[in-house]
């Protein structure tokens, strides 16, 4: 897992050696930094918010069909699976070719810092356990969704256990 920093040639080089080497790649394209072709080629998941997306496509995620020409864009770049982070719209990705809405979830909303860290952090767990794509989308939304409701950024991160606490919750377990 791989999110874009100060040394952006080291964060490239990075993903390209991780997957020479058979790694699974995640890249969070945060702060948005041009990306060569060559890395897109190397990305398991590419996981943007809309501005990071019209950064690096060109396409504002306004409505559902930009969304699905944005992951369409990053698709023919080589890019295995493409998740746009939406805020309270929830995030899409694309699966079996077509364009899916994860939806967040409802919560008290407290403070927003750290919740596309959260996210992304779950997904990653999530997907490193087995997940699907789809699957990972809900988890990450959960997490997001706990971390809105606390202040701060790493004081606020939920642990795996509150997530697997608050899915069971919200299935009715």
């Amino acid at each position: 897992l791989c999110q874009l920093g100060c040394d952006l040639e080291a964060t490239m080089q990075s993903i390209l050696c991780a997957k020479r080497n058979g790694l699974f790649t995640i890249l969070n394209a945060t702060p948005a930094r041009s990306i060569p072709e060559e890395v897109y080629q190397a990305l398991d998941v590419l996981c943007i918010n809309e501005g990071e997306c019209e950064f690096l496509s060109g396409i504002s995620c306004m409505d559902d069909a930009s969304r699905e020409k944005a992951l369409r864009f990053f698709e023919r770049r080589g890019v295995g699976h493409t998740v746009i982070t939406l805020g309270r719209r929830g995030s899409v990705t694309l699966v079996d070719g077509k364009m899916v809405k994860v939806p967040c979830f409802s919560v008290e909303t407290v403070d927003t810092t750290g919740a596309g860290d959260a996210y992304v952090g779950e997904l990653a767990a999530h997907l490193c356990f087995g997940g699907d794509i789809q699957e990972s989308m809900v988890y990450a939304s959960a997490a997001a969704a706990l971390c809105v409701t606390k202040v701060g950024a790493q004081a606020a991160m939920p642990t795996f256990a509150e997530v697997e606490k608050f899915m069971k919750a919200y299935k009715g377990e």
